[in-house]
């Protein structure tokens, strides 16, 4: 008898579920350490030194969480799908008794779902840098549904790439494909004739 679709997803899922749980730490420690300098540099240096205008740091944390939603499912999706092509590991998935379009819905939540985690870990990493968050408990349930929108988004995105790119050009093509992060400072470069502001005399010293 044939396994119903759904329990074949399901049972897909668990597994990739599984190994995220098992690498954890490894995941974490891959795809936090970027933002997390950025939230420090950004959030905590310059806004110290008076570069960036009060509370810009808590403007910044929304936004790195959900550019980590974003590009953790991105990164999670396509390097290993990369390699199961590469060491031809995606048969075994593909003898999976479902059609493929169920493997590849699965393979963007699996990667979703760790896209998902490093998000909400992030909440409790920039509030430890910043000493505290502000935000409003009505807006949660929405942000929420942005980063699972997000993630998803980027489990599209990693398994397009990852099934199109050579394992040995997948680096490339993603620092290629996937847009740069831009500087997150403010641009208010003042005009030549325009007078100092009274807290830009510290660093010029």
């Amino acid at each position: 008898m044939t396994p119903s679709p759904w329990r074949v997803f399901w049972g897909l899922l668990e597994h990739d579920l599984l190994i995220t749980r098992k690498q954890l730490g490894g995941v974490l420690a891959q795809v936090l350490m970027q933002p997390l300098l950025m939230l420090l540099v950004f959030g905590k240096v310059l806004g110290a030194l008076g570069y960036t205008p009060p509370g810009y740091a808590r403007l910044l944390l929304p936004g790195l969480v959900a550019l980590n939603a974003f590009f953790a499912a991105v990164q999670n999706a396509s390097f290993p799908l990369a390699m199961e092509f590469a060491t031809r590991t995606i048969e075994n998935r593909l003898r999976a008794p479902v059609p493929l379009a169920w493997i590849v819905v699965e393979r963007i939540f699996a990667a979703a779902s760790r896209g998902l985690v490093t998000a909400v870990f992030m909440v409790p990493v920039g509030a430890l840098v910043l000493g505290g968050l502000s935000w409003r408990t009505a807006g949660l349930p929405a942000a929420f549904g942005y980063a699972v929108l997000g993630s998803l988004a980027g489990g599209a995105v990693g398994t397009t790439i990852g099934s199109l790119a050579s394992p040995t050009r997948i680096g490339i093509t993603f620092s290629l494909v996937m847009p740069r992060c831009c500087s997150p400072v403010p641009r208010s470069s003042p005009s030549p004739n325009s007078a100092p502001s009274p807290g830009s005399g510290r660093c010029a010293r």
